[in-house]
C-alpha cells in the first residue's frame, strides 16, 4: 500500500507534466506573421470596351477551294483543357499532342514541378524530431605520465575499449510557426510551378496553333500564286500570239512576261516561307526539323466564332495570374518565418538512449544501459542586425510580389481588350475585303474581255489582274490575322471560355 503522501506528489507531478503538455500545444498552435489576403485589384466597375463581338465575316470560298466546317462546343472551353479542338482539326490536334509529349521546355516545366514537391517534402520534414542510430567502437590509451591531482607520481597505463550503440533524437518545437510558416511557403511554391506548368502548356499550344494556321495559310497563298501563275502564263500566249498576228506590239508581250516573272518569284518566296514554318512547328514539337512533314491543304481555315459577352472573372482562371497569386502567397510566408526568428525557440536540444560497455558479450544488458536527455531555450539577444535584415528582406520580395501580381492582371486586361478589339475591326474589314475582292474579278474579267476586242490596252489588263490578286492576298492575309487573333484571345481568357 502507496503512502498518502507518495500518492499526492504523483497526483501532483502528473498535474505538472499535463501543464506543461498543454501549454507546449498552446504554443505551438501560434503563427506570427499576418495572414494573407488577395490584393483588391479588380474593380466591379470595369467594363469592356467592346463587349459585344459581331460576327460580321462570312466564309470566302475560291473556286477550287473546298471550305473546311467547324463544331463549336461550348462545354470544351475551360481552364485547363483541349481548347484548340474549337478549329476542328485532326492535324492540329496531333501537332499539338506531340509538342506535349517531347517538348523539352515543357518538361522542363514538368521538372520544376517535381523539385518544388521535394521543397515542399523537406519543409514538412521540420515537424517530426530527427532519430539517427549511430553505433560506434574505440579504443584509447591513458599515458602514463598524464597529469595527477595527488601527486607527481607515475600513474599506470590504461587502455580500455568503448562500444556505444546509441539512438539520438533532436527536435525542436514550432513554438511561433516558423516550420508551419515554411511549409506554406513552399505549398505555395509548388502551386505556381503547376500554374507555370499550365502557362508553358498553354503558350506552347498557342505557338504550335499559331503557327499551323499561318503555314495552312500560306498553302492557300501557294495554290493562288499557283492558279495566277497559270493565268499570267495564259496571258503570255494571249500576247504572243496577237503579236505574231501584228494586232499588238512588242510591248505587250514584255509586260506580260514580267508579271508572270513577277508571280513566280512570289510563289517560290511562299514556298521559303512555308518550308521555315513547317521547321518552327518541328521545333515546337520536339523533334528533329527534317522528321516532319505537313501536307499541304486546300481551303482557308475557318474563323471560330465569338460569344457575345466575355465576363472578366475568366481571367480569374488564368494560369499566369494564379503563378503570380501563389508567388505572393510564398512571399507573405516567409515574412511569418522572419518574424519568429525574433522569439525564443525551443529545442529538445540532446536525447540520447541506448547501450555503453567495453565488451560486445554484455553490451546489450540492463547495467549497459544509458541515456541522456534535456530540454533547451535559445533566445536571441544580439544577431548584428541580421533578423531586422532578414524581415527587410521579406517585407520587400513581398511588396514586388505584389507589384507583378498586380502588372499580370493589368496585362491579362490588356491582351484581352487587345484581342477583342482587333477581332471586332478584322471581321470588318474582312467584309470590306470580300466586296473589294467581287469588284476586282469583275473589273478582270471586264478588262480582259475589252483587250480580246481591241477597246483597251493590255496594261489594264494588267492592272486589274494585279487588283485581282492583291486582294485574294489581302483577304488570305485577314482571315490569317483573325484566326491568330482567336487563339490570342483563348489565350488571354486561359485557355478559353465557357
Amino acid at each position: 500500500m502507496k503512502h498518502p503522501f507518495m500518492i499526492s506528489l504523483a497526483r501532483k507531478r502528473k498535474d505538472a507534466y499535463l501543464f506543461f503538455l498543454l501549454i507546449v500545444c498552446l504554443l505551438c498552435a501560434c503563427s506570427v506573421g499576418r495572414h494573407y489576403e488577395r490584393p483588391h485589384v479588380l474593380d466591379d466597375s470595369w467594363t469592356w470596351k467592346n463587349q459585344v463581338i459581331r460576327d460580321t465575316a462570312t466564309a470566302y470560298t475560291p473556286s477550287d477551294i473546298v471550305e473546311e466546317t467547324l463544331t463549336w462546343n461550348n462545354d470544351s472551353l475551360k481552364f485547363n483543357n483541349k481548347w484548340w479542338l474549337v478549329f476542328g482539326d485532326d492535324s492540329l490536334n496531333q501537332l499539338i499532342q506531340t509538342a506535349f509529349d517531347s517538348n523539352p521546355t515543357l518538361k522542363n516545366a514538368a521538372f520544376r514541378i517535381m523539385e518544388s514537391r521535394g521543397m515542399l517534402a523537406s519543409a514538412r520534414s521540420y515537424y517530426y524530431p530527427t532519430i539517427t542510430f549511430d553505433p560506434n567502437i574505440s579504443r584509447q590509451q591513458l599515458a602514463a605520465n598524464r597529469p595527477s591531482p595527488i601527486g607527481s607520481n607515475q600513474l599506470p597505463e590504461v587502455r580500455y575499449t568503448t562500444i556505444n550503440v546509441p539512438l539520438d533524437m533532436s527536435y525542436e518545437l514550432d513554438v511561433w510557426g516558423k516550420f508551419r510558416r515554411s511549409s506554406e511557403a513552399a505549398e505555395a511554391t509548388l502551386r505556381a510551378t503547376q500554374a507555370d506548368y499550365e502557362v508553358v502548356k498553354l503558350n506552347l499550344s498557342a505557338d504550335i496553333a499559331s503557327n499551323y494556321f499561318n503555314l495552312r495559310l500560306i498553302d492557300n497563298q501557294i495554290q493562288l500564286y499557283t492558279n495566277s501563275l497559270a493565268l499570267r502564263n495564259n496571258n503570255l500566249k494571249l500576247t504572243s500570239s496577237q503579236y505574231n498576228a501584228g494586232i499588238t506590239t512588242k510591248l505587250d508581250v514584255v509586260q506580260a512576261e514580267i508579271e508572270a516573272s513577277t508571280v513566280e518569284s512570289q510563289l517560290i518566296e511562299a514556298r521559303r516561307s512555308r518550308a521555315v514554318s513547317e521547321n518552327a512547328i518541328a521545333v515546337l514539337c520536339g523533334i528533329p526539323v527534317m522528321n516532319l512533314r505537313i501536307t499541304a491543304r486546300k481551303g482557308l481555315p475557318v474563323v471560330p466564332k465569338i460569344p457575345l459577352e466575355i465576363p472578366s472573372d475568366l481571367l480569374q482562371h488564368r494560369p499566369d495570374i494564379v503563378e503570380a497569386e501563389q508567388n505572393l502567397i510564398a512571399a507573405n510566408a516567409q515574412i511569418g518565418v522572419a518574424d519568429a526568428a525574433f522569439f525564443p525557440s525551443v529545442k529538445v536540444t540532446a536525447a540520447s538512449a541506448g547501450f555503453q560497455s567495453s565488451r560486445f558479450d554484455n553490451i546489450f544488458q540492463r547495467q549497459s544501459q544509458t541515456w541522456i536527455g534535456g530540454v533547451g531555450l535559445s533566445i536571441p539577444i544580439f544577431t548584428g542586425g541580421r533578423n531586422i535584415a532578414n524581415k527587410n528582406i521579406a517585407e520587400a520580395r513581398y511588396k514586388e510580389s505584389q507589384a507583378a501580381y498586380q502588372q499580370v492582371v493589368l496585362n491579362a486586361f490588356r491582351e484581352v481588350q487587345d484581342a477583342m478589339t482587333n477581332i471586332e475591326y478584322r471581321s470588318q474589314q474582312s467584309t470590306v475585303l470580300k466586296k473589294v475582292l467581287n469588284s476586282a474579278h469583275t473589273s478582270a474579267d471586264m478588262s480582259k474581255e475589252l483587250y480580246q476586242k481591241g477597246l483597251t490596252t493590255y496594261i489594264n489588263v494588267i492592272t486589274a489582274d494585279r487588283a485581282v490578286l492583291d486582294a485574294e492576298n489581302s483577304y488570305i492575309s485577314v482571315t490569317g490575322q483573325r484566326l491568330l487573333y482567336s487563339i490570342s484571345l483563348i489565350k488571354a481568357l486561359g485557355g478559353g471560355w465557357k
